[in-house]
């Protein structure tokens, strides 16, 4: 998947170019610490979201996509990592080479279709 027009709007309200570059820092650290290659990326995306440097910038991305959707909060909740994954994980995966998974059976999955239903990201499209 990758981001939509209203993905995009959404990160960018949000200001995540403020905190995108400090965020695959950080990911790339808790990857490299942890010795996580070859683990599929989506967990990884939500401890980094859950570290103190970034808790203003989740829940202002929660809130806006609340707003902005009809989902309840558990489901912002991981619609927010979601759209950060699709927005980084070709610049993840061209760093890594490889080495980290995707989930596809996410896609497949009852948020996966309610992001696709709100046009937040395209669905199936191959990121490799």
């Amino acid at each position: 998947m990758t981001v939509d027009r209203k993905g995009r709007e959404i990160l960018k309200e949000a200001h995540f170019d403020k905190f995108r570059e400090a965020f695959i820092e950080s990911l790339m650290k808790k990857i490299s610490i942890e010795g996580k290659y070859g683990s599929d990326i989506r967990p990884i995306i939500e401890e980094t979201l859950k570290e103190e440097a970034f808790t203003d910038f989740i829940n202002r991305l929660v809130n806006i996509i609340e707003r902005e959707t009809s989902f309840k909060k558990e489901i912002c909740n991981k619609t927010a990592s979601a759209l950060v994954e699709e927005d980084i994980a070709r610049e993840i995966k061209d760093i890594l080479k490889g080495e980290l998974e995707e989930e596809k059976e996410y896609r497949k999955s009852k948020v996966g279709k309610k992001i696709f239903r709100e046009e937040i990201v395209y669905s199936f499209i191959p990121i490799a």
